[in-house]
This record gives C-alpha cells, sequence and structure tokens, in this order.
C-alpha cells in the first residue's frame, strides 16, 4: 500500500531509480539527502534542513514526497 501522497507511478519509479542511478548518485551526492517528488522529479541537500527549506521554498506538500539520505562511499 502506498504512503500518503506518494503514487504508485512514483513508487516504481523510485525503485527503478535506485536499481539503476544508486551507484552514480552515491558517487556525486554521497552523504547528502534526496527527495522524491514525483515520478522523474527529485530534490537535493546538503543536510535535511536544508532539503526541507528547498522543498517548502517549492510549495511542495512535505507530507506528500519520500525522503532518505544517500550514504557516503567507503
Amino acid at each position: 500500500m502506498p504512503k500518503a501522497g506518494l503514487t504508485e507511478q512514483t513508487i516504481d519509479y523510485i525503485e527503478r531509480f535506485v536499481e539503476s542511478e544508486f551507484g552514480e548518485i552515491r558517487h556525486e551526492h554521497g552523504g547528502e539527502f534526496i527527495a522524491f517528488i514525483e515520478s522523474k522529479k527529485y530534490m537535493f541537500g546538503e543536510d535535511y534542513l536544508e532539503l526541507i527549506h528547498k522543498l517548502k521554498d517549492e510549495d511542495v506538500d512535505i507530507g506528500s514526497v519520500e525522503i532518505a539520505n544517500i550514504p557516503e562511499q567507503r
């Protein structure tokens, strides 16, 4: 069952994105946070609060996004 605000299409996109793009994203944005807003739309922030501020500046409903941190490469 999808989380509130996330469509099945967005959830499918997130899963495919992580499978196919994770290595590159981790290399470029390791240690940052990513917010999946909708299918094919996402935003990065260096820390959680910065990302929240960016989302609010774009009038994004915070309850409708999935936020995760991107682990740093070792």
